[in-house]
This record gives structure tokens, C-alpha cells and sequence, in this order.
């Protein structure tokens, strides 16, 4: 079976929010962290978050990363 997991960028969500200012992020993203790091990378830059990311060897395949991302 297949689940369906509505998803979005951090780029998104923070220009949908208004966001002000971000200080702390926590990734637990199983295998997608290189993901999350390419959808989020200008309040990442903007505003230097302190971040909290377990990282796992390998995506799952579903994800279409590979080794070398």
C-alpha cells in the first residue's frame, strides 16, 4: 500500500508564513536530509538557524536520490 504525505519546502512555508525570523530547526527526514537542506536554503541563509539533523546513510529509493544526491 502507499501512503500520501502532503509535503513542502521550507523556502515556501516560510515566504507563506511571513515568517520574521527562524532560530532552531529539527530534520528527522530518514534519508532526505539533502532535500530539505536544497527546499530550505534561503532562510537557512537568511537567518543562520541553529539545526538539529539525525542523518541517515541513504534515501529510500522512492525519494530518487542516490549516494551522490
Amino acid at each position: 500500500g502507499r501512503i500520501t504525505v502532503k509535503t513542502d519546502t521550507l523556502d515556501a512555508f516560510a515566504a507563506r508564513e511571513n515568517l520574521g525570523a527562524l532560530d532552531f530547526i529539527k530534520i528527522d527526514v530518514q534519508g532526505a536530509e539533502r532535500l530539505v537542506f536544497c527546499g530550505g536554503r534561503s532562510p537557512l541563509e537568511r537567518w543562520r538557524p541553529a539545526v538539529y539533523c539525525g542523518i541517515t546513510a541513504g534515501a529510500p529509493p522512492v525519494l530518487g536520490e542516490t549516494a551522490q544526491g
